[in-house]
């Protein structure tokens, strides 16, 4: 009994819907051109404010609401795609004190530097995880017809860190990391000729760089492994729980090299030359 009830009931709905519904009828064309389209667009449109409001009313009980409480907390774990840009500053010891003595341009210490748009990060359970390709551009120096520049550039940067400290909107993240960056010097005669010395230090080097390649450039580099370790503040600009979200962060730093490298120039090395870091903190 409770089964043919139940059928009846479910029939007999659509059995009036079939009967009185109004788009089931088929109009002839002269009934259609009396409709009063400027009326029927008013109660469609009365009837869409209807929907609206019994929808925001269902909400707060609906699968939508279900799923984003049952939802992982993206603001915890989350990838993010990122551009950082700030300057980085160099260790160049003597370097500038015996270019000043050879009469030669000096060296900026302080560069700057920026990561390319595809580097990105991602956390889970606190940890984080930071790959980057960067290149930083060190300032020019002219004097003479001289000129001296340098970069680095950061071929594959990993950052290891931890948030110590992991609120709602801002996070503390102590970090170290390993990166192979690829230094370089530039070297360039416009017309000059320069006496030839003994090369037993970096002036007599670049001297006698230039004085044996008049009006090009000489290139002196060297790639090895750094050390990094430093510190990350990271605040959540736009915060979303389970959504996209923006996220502003400022980063402090430093590298050491994890064993010595020669400087070369054309493939010689270049042992007897004193140590030079181009990049060795940065913010």
């Amino acid at each position: 009994m409770r089964t043919i009830l139940i059928a009846l009931l479910f029939a007999c709905p659509l059995f009036v819907l079939s009967q009185d519904n109004p788009f089931a009828k088929k109009y002839s064309e002269k009934e259609l051109n009396q409709v009063n389209r400027d009326d029927l667009q008013k109660k469609l449109e009365e009837i869409r404010i209807i929907n609206d409001s019994i929808n925001k009313i269902l909400e707060t009980d609906s699968l939508l609401n279900l799923y984003r409480r049952a939802s992982r907390d993206t603001s915890k774990a989350y990838t993010s795609w990122y551009l950082a840009l700030g300057p980085s500053f160099g260790d160049f010891g003597g370097l500038n004190n015996e270019l000043n003595r050879a009469g030669l341009p000096e060296l900026n210490e302080t560069s700057f530097g920026f990561t390319y748009i595809l580097s990105f990060a991602f956390t889970k359970r606190r940890f984080f995880h930071d790959f980057a390709l960067g290149i930083t551009l060190g300032g020019s120096n002219d004097k003479d017809s001289i000129s001296l520049s340098y970069n680095t550039i950061d071929i594959v940067n990993y950052k290891l860190g931890y948030s110590v400290i992991n609120a709602k909107r801002f996070a503390l993240i102590p970090y170290v990391g390993l990166d192979l960056q690829h230094s370089s010097i530039y070297i360039e005669n416009e017309r000059i000729n320069l006496p030839s010395q003994q090369i037993d230090n970096y002036p007599d080097l670049f001297a006698t760089s230039v004085n044996s390649n008049p009006e090009s450039i000489t290139e002196l580099s060297k790639t090895e492994f750094m050390f990094h370790y430093g510190m990350e503040i990271d605040y959540h600009v736009k915060y979303s729980k389970f959504e996209e979200g923006v996220i502003l962060g400022l980063r402090a730093g430093g590298m050491q090299p994890i064993f010595d490298s020669n400087w070369r120039i054309d493939g010689e090395k270049y042992k007897q030359l004193p140590d030079l870091n181009l990049k060795d903190t940065y913010v």
